[in-house]
């Protein structure tokens, strides 16, 4: 009895046995998001990546869960979060987990603008008011790691410097996430491409369920792994012995 005992705690308290992260429930705020990355196996625990923060207007640069190596003041879309396969639409700020893809910019001096990822010559200033809103000094391209956001690219969804630097912490873009032209450049040095970066909308229901792997086990597996142990114990004679739910909870 002792072994099958010793069997079924293996069983229930396995990496296998674990629920995956739910948006709403284990993940409530941008701080639950490393965790819950590397409990999915997107990352290992001391990694980099990013989390933007909607609700906060943040983006923080993280190595260890709850660890900020960096955090910028960013301003996302005016309009909100969400996405959408609509390769040509604007407005919003995608969502879910991402990747940085190229670093757009090098040598070019602070202030360039760049129009479809190419430098036109064209030098802001960082706090601009009458010009119109342009993406400045480096691009970090992003690239859509989910169904949901997978047309994040074509939509020219970013990270870059900005000559409205007055609006940083505020939802003001047209759907890029800009960050200042001194940010910026720290980022193009020190992220490289395909670090992982999850934007995490406001409010939730702007997100794409937060992605999932072998490492954690769904509601329903986990249903099926308790439905099995307990015809194991059926079969054992020991159901009524463990009906406490002492091994099962």
């Amino acid at each position: 009895m002792s072994t099958l005992r010793n069997i079924i705690s293996a069983l229930t308290t396995s990496e296998a046995a674990k629920k995956c992260p739910v948006l709403g429930v284990d993940i409530n705020s941008a701080t639950d998001v490393y965790s819950a990355l590397v409990t999915v196996n997107v990352i290992d625990d001391g990694d980099l990546a990013i989390v933007v923060d909607g609700a906060q207007q943040r983006l923080r640069v993280l190595k260890v869960a709850n660890t900020v190596v960096k955090e910028i003041v960013c301003s996302t879309a005016a309009g909100g979060f969400g996405n959408t396969t609509v390769v040509k639409a604007h407005g919003t700020t995608s969502t879910g987990l991402l990747k940085i893809g190229q670093i757009v910019g090098k040598d070019q001096p602070t202030g360039m603008e760049f129009k479809k990822l190419s430098a036109t010559g064209v030098i802001h200033k960082p706090i601009e008011s009458r010009n119109h809103a342009a993406m400045t000094t480096r691009i970090l391209t992003l690239k859509g790691q989910q169904p949901e956001n997978e047309s994040a690219i074509y939509r020219g969804i970013y990270i870059h410097g900005t000559n409205k630097e007055q609006q940083l912490g505020s939802k003001a873009s047209g759907g890029c996430v800009r960050v200042s032209n001194a940010d910026v450049l720290w980022l193009a040095e020190n992220i490289p491409p395909g670090t992982p970066t999850y934007i995490l909308g406001d409010p939730l229901s702007s997100n794409p369920a937060f992605p999932s792997s072998d490492n954690c086990a769904s509601i329903k597996s986990e249903r099926l792994l308790r439905e099995t142990i307990r015809e194991l114990l059926a079969t054992e004679g020991l159901l009524d012995d463990v009906s406490s739910g002492a091994v099962l909870v």
